[in-house]
């Protein structure tokens, strides 16, 4: 392998092969030294005998960012809301009205007033 790659780590191999498309159809590592076939095989859509103009598509596929975002303010603000929404439906209220009130009189008035 060193012959004709920079790295003779096969597991470096196969992670690249990965990150450019390729798709593993049998893993041989599962019959070393069982006598059976030890090898694996790897498949793209665009990788084929005699297909020369087809690749130009075996690309390198972009990798998943492990970097934080960065957040606009409408951003922070929309998670601000999200949270504040979370925590009012997750905590019960502090006051809790009766269920039922009964409310009396302040003064009952036993004559209308003079002024009416």
């Amino acid at each position: 392998m060193k012959r004709y790659f920079k790295n003779a780590n096969l597991a470096s191999f196969f992670r690249q092969l990965k990150i450019y498309g390729f798709e593993r159809t049998s893993d041989g590592r599962k019959f070393r030294g069982s006598g059976r076939n030890a090898f694996c095989q790897f498949q793209h859509p665009h990788f084929k005998l005699g297909g020369f103009n087809e690749l130009i598509h075996v690309r390198r596929q972009p990798t998943k960012s492990k970097s934080v975002a960065i957040l606009t303010p409408q951003d922070k603000y929309q998670q601000f809301l999200e949270k504040l929404i979370l925590d009012m439906t997750i905590q019960e209220p502090v006051f809790q009205p009766p269920q039922s009130v009964e409310f009396e009189p302040l003064f009952i008035l036993d004559q209308s007033p003079s002024w009416y």
